[in-house]
């Protein structure tokens, strides 16, 4: 029996092992917890729209606050402002040791072993 892990939730989940006991199998163990808001998220959205209480569409939020609200910078200017070697930017000491890396500006500690310009892509190294 599949079990649809993104669908499961802590209401659900004794539903299905009742289920799988019933019918001679026992799912192997699975870690759902990244799953389990967005699942819920998803049938409270299905069940206020299935409901007879909601009518038409949602309401204006004319008194919404948006003076927080920023328009991030493009892509474009946010990696002109990055560091880069060889045109290509990078997060410098990003990588840990054995971790893949291009450049050794990307290494916290050691250097990487990759080929010029980061190709081919190498691990730092102490």
């Amino acid at each position: 029996m599949p079990l649809d892990a993104a669908h499961m939730s802590e209401r659900t989940t004794a539903d299905v092992f009742a289920l799988a006991e019933a019918n001679g199998f026992y799912p192997v163990c699975v870690d759902t917890k990244g799953f389990e808001s967005s699942a819920e998220l998803t049938i409270r959205m299905w069940e206020r729209a299935e409901s007879d209480a909601r009518e038409g569409p949602a309401s204006d939020a004319d008194d919404l606050d948006v003076s927080g609200i920023v328009r991030a910078p493009d892509k474009a200017a946010r990696q002109s402002a990055m560091p880069s070697v060889c045109n290509t930017p990078y997060c410098p000491e990003s990588r840990a040791l054995g971790e893949a890396c291009s450049f050794t500006e990307e290494c916290k500690e050691g250097r990487c072993n990759s080929g010029l310009c980061g190709v081919p892509a190498g691990v730092c190294v102490p």
